[in-house]
Order: C-alpha cells, then sequence, then structure tokens
C-alpha cells in the first residue's frame, strides 16, 4: 500500500490514506470531497508508506515532514514534539497547556 495526501483547495481540509494505485486514490477523494475525478489531485507521501493509517504515524515524523496540528484550545499551530501536550480538549500548545488552558 501507498500512502497519498490529498487536500480539498476551497477549506484546505486533507488528510493521508493507503492505497494500491493513484486512480483509486483520486476516486477515493473525489468521493470524500465530493468533487469531480478530474478535479482531485492527490499526492504521493512515500515517508508516510510504513503506516496503515493516520493513528499509527509517530507525532515526530508527522513534524519532521512539515505537519502541524492545530491547539484545541487555542487555534494555534503546533509544529514540533516540545510543543505538543494533552489537556482535557485533547491535545494543545505548550503556552496554553502551562496557563492551564
Amino acid at each position: 500500500m501507498k500512502a497519498y495526501y490529498c487536500e480539498e483547495e476551497s477549506t484546505g481540509y486533507g488528510f493521508i490514506e493507503w492505497f494500491e494505485t493513484a486512480g483509486q486514490a483520486k476516486a477515493h477523494f473525489a468521493n470524500e470531497f465530493q468533487l469531480r475525478f478530474t478535479d482531485v489531485h492527490p499526492r504521493r507521501v512515500p515517508w508516510a508508506d510504513p503506516y496503515k493509517n493516520i493513528e499509527e504515524i509517530p507525532l515526530e515524523v508527522l513534524f519532521e515532514n512539515g505537519w502541524w496540528l492545530e491547539c484545541n484550545s487555542c487555534g494555534g499551530q503546533i509544529c514540533e514534539i516540545d510543543d505538543f501536550f494533552t489537556n482535557e480538549r485533547g491535545y494543545c500548545c505548550k503556552s496554553c497547556y502551562e496557563k492551564g488552558r
């Protein structure tokens, strides 16, 4: 299985999924985003190939490959492992964690 990333241009929402072929990836993302097949442009993310789903990818690997998470408290970007904390809302940045948000 190969990892593909696709983003919906109008919302900026995107995610990684695993497929055997690029065509399968396009069909899946077109359906997911309710777009025409020709309007979807998934791209390969080979660094994610060893994993079977997004939950298996270690945070360090995501951050090393340019991914970031949104703080569930302030909405800021969490771009490195040293800025990642968990709280009652899920996860947050270091600043929100230290403020008890």
